[in-house]
């Protein structure tokens, strides 16, 4: 993400993962733990893979999946373009498994057609073709 070693972006993820210690089996610490892979260390595939296997658990309540939402919406304007093409991933991904499945399902046919049109994650594209 833009200037990850920023005070303020700092702040942002301590106060995401501070959220995190409130919920249920640490659900939100999954999530961030999973955006630091992907937008801190580089590591897309793997932090996408967490990212789903956390959702996939169920374990995410229902308002974390909303203040994640909202959350990423906001950093969207912030981010480069291709930052923005993987918070939008994340996004669909919080609606197909907890927000709106049809509304995550079309808005992950349009990520997918994008990742594979203008970026280097094919393989990431791949494994979300699948889950639709």
């Amino acid at each position: 993400m833009k200037d990850p070693i920023g005070k303020t972006f700092q702040k942002k993820v301590y106060f995401h993962l501070g959220e995190a210690k409130k919920t249920p089996m640490d659900a939100s610490f999954k999530l961030s733990k999973a955006f630091l892979m992907i937008f801190w260390d580089g590591k897309v595939e793997e932090g996408f893979d967490h990212y789903l296997q956390t959702l996939k658990t169920g374990a995410i309540p229902l308002e974390t999946a909303q203040g994640t939402s909202e959350w990423l919406s906001k950093r969207l304007e912030k981010e480069t373009e291709e930052n923005q093409l993987l918070i939008t991933a994340l996004i669909s991904l919080l609606q197909f498994f907890k927000l709106d499945k049809k509304m995550g399902t079309d808005n992950l046919q349009r990520v997918i057609a994008n990742l594979i049109a203008t970026s280097s994650h094919t393989n990431l594209a791949k494994k979300l073709s699948k889950l639709i």
